[in-house]
């Protein structure tokens, strides 16, 4: 909407130089440079940049956008206008008297203009206060004054139209400029592989190990605009959403539930599994009154999920279903088995896995999520061979698969902070995707102020092709994956 208005008001600005004063050629240096800030600052709402903060700071007011961007104007030049506690205008912050007869959130029309005198005149009335502004040869600014609100900035531009400009306050909410031109061209490839598989097709977004703490917190932003602009709805998150080693269980949490409001948007299609640092025991294994329970760790990594498609086998161990494209997700807690506090969970998971593939549909596909990918791949392997068998760690857990009639056609986790692709002895694809924080083993790739910041992976299950396909932003390259078939 921005840039429509902008093209439009700068075509129709008007020569206003018999409305100023003529200026000494220092003044007149200082004013082409304002009107270099302000052709500067259209030229960045042209472009779709953000607004997350707008500062007075004596006698400037300091733009700054969602790429750390900073313009700002001289009010001596461009007055800033605000509404005081008495209902009256401020012009440069002075109380002009004025009253206003607009509320701070309006749009109407302020006539601001340079009077005979050379002061400040206010809806025709005089502010009393000298103004700068001045011309040589028909160049004038663009914008005669700015007027703050707590939400948003308005322009009053010289054709006498106010541009608004709304002041994103959830910085998180906001791509950055240069995610841009990568984001937006994977999310045609996606809506074209989404379009080549029709109806016989699973797609997801898939990130891991975000390590919130130490995260670039841009994932959010970039997971939106995805689910906005294709027809991805499911997000799947890998474990690892804290660091472990805090020093107390209120920052651990503190840290897990800012991870979890980040996302909070997605609302129960956001479906996390469990990571080897969410209950903050990893490299401090003795500490235990360190350790989140069960409950703590719920809270903040899986309370979202309460969708109906989500069937629970036991804490952290769940399943959706998506019966429009025949698919079920299935969704361990691998992550704990990284200590061996947890190792007598394994047949618990064992058992809850043996469950989930017994009772799927005939002829459904089964895409498993996973933090780490070091156990089950046996049963996983019977499960597509039709075979019997028995789990055990201390205890057994059998399974008999003969009659399975449903494929598992691949893995995904994360864990080990880097792209790996590998399969099951049997040959079922595990895809092992990058961290989405800056703690890779691509160092030289994930500088801050670039796509490598981040990385989040758009994936496409084309069972037509028996192929899926890996649409990566951030960090990393896109992939084809030949995916499992008994052919």
């Amino acid at each position: 909407m921005i840039p429509r208005l902008l093209k439009r008001r700068l075509i129709l600005i008007l020569v206003l130089a018999s409305l100023f004063l003529g200026c000494r050629k220092e003044e007149f240096n200082t004013l082409r440079a304002e009107i270099s800030r302000q052709e500067e600052l259209l030229q960045a709402l042209q472009n779709y940049m953000q607004v997350v903060r707008v500062e007075n700071k004596k006698g400037k007011i300091v733009i700054t956008f969602s790429n750390g961007k900073t313009i700002f104007l001289v009010s001596d030049y461009t007055p800033i206008l605000s509404i005081g506690e008495k209902g009256t205008w401020l012009l440069n912050g002075e109380d002009t008297g004025i009253r206003a007869d607009v509320s701070e959130g309006s749009v109407e029309s302020i006539d601001l203009r340079v009077g005979t005198n050379g002061n400040w005149f206010l809806n025709g009335i005089d502010t009393g206060q000298k103004s700068y502004a001045s011309t040589d040869g028909g160049s004038v600014p663009q914008i005669l004054s700015v007027r703050i609100t707590d939400v948003a900035i308005l322009l009053y531009m010289s054709d006498s139209s106010v541009l608004y400009v709304p002041i994103n306050q959830e910085p998180m909410s906001i791509v950055p400029e240069y995610f841009m031109k990568q984001l937006t061209a994977k999310e045609e490839s996606v809506r074209r592989a989404m379009e080549s598989a029709g109806k016989d097709q699973a797609s997801f977004v898939f990130f891991t190990d975000a390590h919130w703490g130490r995260n670039q917190k841009h994932s959010p932003a970039i997971i939106k605009h995805i689910v906005e602009n294709t027809n991805i709805t499911k997000v799947f998150f890998g474990g690892d959403a804290i660091t472990s080693n805090f020093s107390s269980i209120k920052e651990a949490l503190d840290i897990g539930y800012a991870f979890q409001k980040a996302f909070e948007f997605l609302g129960s299609n956001f479906y996390c599994v469990f990571g080897n640092h969410d209950d903050n025991a990893n490299a401090q294994w003795d500490k235990t009154e360190l350790h989140l329970s069960d409950a703590q760790i719920y809270s903040y990594l899986q309370s979202q999920m309460i969708g109906l498609e989500v069937t629970y086998g036991n804490y952290f161990n769940f399943y959706v279903d998506q019966p429009m494209s025949r698919t079920r997700f299935i969704c361990i807690d691998s992550g704990r088995f990284f200590t061996s506090f947890y190792y007598d969970l394994r047949v618990s998971t064992a058992e809850f896995i043996i469950s989930a593939l017994t009772d799927v549909p005939m002829g459904w596909n089964v895409i498993f999520i996973g933090h780490i990918w070091n156990d089950y791949l046996k049963i996983l392997d019977d499960f597509n061979h039709n075979k019997q068998g028995v789990y055990k760690y201390g205890q057994s857990a059998p399974y008999d698969f003969t009659n399975a009639s449903s494929t598992i056609k691949f893995c995904v986790g994360g864990h080990i902070h880097k792209d790996l692709y590998q399969s099951t002895p049997e040959g079922i694809p595990i895809l092992i995707m990058d961290t989405d924080s800056q703690i890779t083993s691509t160092v030289e790739e994930s500088k801050t102020g670039t796509v490598g910041e981040q990385c989040v992976t758009a994936f496409v299950a084309d069972y037509q092709k028996d192929s899926v396909f890996l649409f990566r932003v951030g960090r990393g390259e896109d992939a084809r994956i030949k995916m499992y078939s008994p052919n």
